[in-house]
């Protein structure tokens, strides 16, 4: 590879870089999912009662922290039998997806 290809693959992963971490930000907005897990909105129909450990579930999920999602949607299940999303949710805890 020449040095100028090896300049304009460089500079093309620095700028797109920035708006992958800007768009990770973009969840600030959303509740609170746990300190080291940010931040999720995903409106559902359950009851105030299982939106924290759901919530948290989900950001689990989407840090492939598999047993702890599956904990937090079986938490959200107790506090709201008929929330039918949490039951999907555990499911994909259980299939191990890479999400990539």
């Amino acid at each position: 590879m020449t040095p100028s290809r090896i300049a304009l693959v460089t500079a093309a992963a620095l700028v797109c870089a920035s708006p992958l971490g800007a768009q990770h930000d973009s969840h600030a907005a959303g509740h609170a999912a746990g300190p080291a897990l940010g931040r999720i909105v995903f409106d559902n129909s359950g009851n105030a009662a299982a939106q924290e450990s759901f919530l948290r579930g989900v950001a689990f999920l989407h840090s492939y922290e598999y047993a702890n999602a599956a904990t937090a949607f079986r938490e959200a299940q107790r506090a709201d039998p008929a929330l039918a999303v949490s039951y999907w949710m555990e499911a994909l805890t259980y299939s191990r997806i890479d999400w990539r």
